[in-house]
């Protein structure tokens, strides 16, 4: 049997390689967003896939709304005894690629325009990130509101031409129901045991150090 190529050649397209990613979640959800709904456009398409690396490295958590912390000793690696808090959290991967997949309708439907519904993106995975213990934890530490905490992540995290947007678009009512719906995703998770030492340091969330490599040109057809 041989192969015949199609009649029509489709236009090919600028990917990164999928293998950067660690993940199979992580693939599946490059290939919703930016090959399936076409959100190729730059500086979207590099920031999305920077997100998705930084978040896959940092291994960032949410403590699970209903879980209960239990205080215990473990042995270090001195044989001498730690107190440690063990509880269930919520991995940020799981949470985002729920969120994005179970909204994007509501995305869609928001606005004509790519822009907007780009910033919408950002503005949930900056939303989820702020609700990570980690990132939470610096933010009420110095008395800063859920608010003021998207904002001053949006100014740190994504591209200049999407800032005033994405902003705006957290404030709008709207934005309330992505919100809500993400609070009540949280309840329903699938939950995994964490055991965090007296002595934990907070991680940090940065795009700064994510080197991401040449884009390939990749046919329609063999998506």
């Amino acid at each position: 049997m041989t192969y015949e190529k199609p009649i029509f050649e489709l236009p090919k397209i600028s990917l990164f390689d999928k293998r950067i990613f660690r993940t199979f979640e992580t693939r599946k959800l490059y290939n919703f967003v930016i090959i399936k709904n076409l959100k190729l456009d730059e500086p979207f398409h590099s920031t999305f896939v920077k997100f998705l690396v930084a978040i896959e490295d940092s291994e960032l958590w949410i403590k699970s709304p209903a879980t209960k912390v239990i205080k215990i000793n473990i042995r270090d690696s001195q044989n001498s005894f730690v107190q440690s808090s063990t509880f269930k959290v919520i991995y940020l991967l799981d949470i985002i690629k729920e969120a994005i997949f179970e909204l994007y309708e509501t995305i869609d439907k928001s606005s004509n325009r790519m822009d907007y519904r780009e910033s919408t993106i950002l503005g949930i995975i900056i939303l989820l990130i702020s609700k990570t213990d980690d990132i939470k934890y610096f933010y009420e530490k110095n008395g800063v509101s859920e608010q003021e905490a998207l904002e001053d992540l949006a100014k740190k995290l994504i591209p200049v031409a999407f800032v005033g947007l994405t902003i705006s678009i957290t404030k709008r009512d709207n934005f309330s129901y992505i919100k809500q719906s993400c609070n009540r995703m949280l309840d329903n998770m699938e939950e995994y045991s964490f055991v965090k030492a007296e002595d934990y340091i907070p991680k940090t969330f940065t795009l700064e150090n994510i080197k991401l490599p040449q884009k390939i040109l990749v046919s329609r057809n063999e998506i």
